[in-house]
This record gives structure tokens, C-alpha cells and sequence, in this order.
């Protein structure tokens, strides 16, 4: 896989954690289905490279599926490689929950977990917020304006 090069007084750009799991896992498919050996091939070679990036990496997670993703990998090297037994129960029951919600249940725990986002962060001065099939709506709370019934 190429660098990417900064631009002169660029900064690299951050890389994901979505990003440094399908790089690893399109890594591995790759070394699975070489023809031939694997040592010193270039499966091999990216394999190893995907692996160390995760090695002080301060890369973040951006999305519910990245979570999703992160779970699986860190189940999978969890029954491949010895871990510790607190560990491989913990991903194991958070990916048996997450997996295991109907969307339902996922859009209350999240609509819950935005009210007590809302309730322990007055400084957003949000009112009220409106979900329905066109988008989410935030009404803001503008100091110094009051409501008047008509």
C-alpha cells in the first residue's frame, strides 16, 4: 500500500480506526488466498504492515459500524490468539448485545443516551430535538428571548 506523503507544512492526514481494520482484514483475505507460499511474499509483507499499525496508534473509531467492525476483529484475535479471560468475555458480551438489539431497541438506547447528553450539557442550549423520515431537527435556545402564546 503506498504513503501518503504531506504536502510541504501538511500534516498527515488522521487515519481511522475503520480504515487500519479493513487494511488489516483485506490483508489477511489476501495472505488466506495466496497461491503459493507466504513467506517473504507481498501478502505477507502487508499483513505484517497492517498488523504493526495498530501498535501505538492513536486512531479513533467514526461510526456505529466502525464500532461494530472493532468488536469482530478484537473477537476474532481473541479466539485465535491467547487474551485474557476478562477481556474476551467483555468483547464477546458487548457484540453479543449490540448484535443482538432490533432497531428499536437501538433507537431507544440512543435516543436515551441523547437526552442525557442534552440533560448533563445545558451549555448546547438545546430545547427540543424532532426526529422523523426527512432528517433531525435541533431547536436552539437563544438567551434573551422569551415564548409568547398567541
Amino acid at each position: 500500500m503506498p504513503k501518503t506523503i504531506p504536502a510541504a507544512g501538511g500534516a498527515m492526514p488522521e487515519v481511522t480506526l475503520e480504515a487500519m481494520i479493513a487494511r488489516h482484514n483485506a490483508a489477511i483475505e489476501a495472505a488466506n488466498n495466496r497461491n503459493g507460499p507466504l513467506e517473504d511474499s507481498p501478502e505477507e509483507i502487508e499483513m505484517h504492515s497492517a498488523m504493526n499499525a495498530f501498535f501505538e496508534s492513536s486512531a479513533r473509531l467514526t461510526s456505529f459500524d466502525g464500532l461494530m467492525a472493532a468488536l469482530r476483529l478484537a473477537d476474532k484475535e481473541n479466539e485465535d490468539f491467547d487474551c485474557s479471560v476478562v477481556s474476551a468475555t467483555l468483547v464477546k458480551g458487548a457484540l453479543a448485545y449490540l448484535e443482538g438489539q432490533t432497531a428499536r431497541e437501538r433507537l431507544s438506547d440512543l435516543l436515551q443516551q441523547a437526552g442525557k447528553i442534552i440533560r448533563d450539557n445545558p451549555d448546547m442550549a438545546v430545547e427540543r430535538i424532532t426526529i422523523n423520515h426527512v432528517g433531525i431537527h435541533t431547536l436552539i435556545k437563544i438567551p434573551g428571548t422569551e415564548e409568547h402564546s398567541a
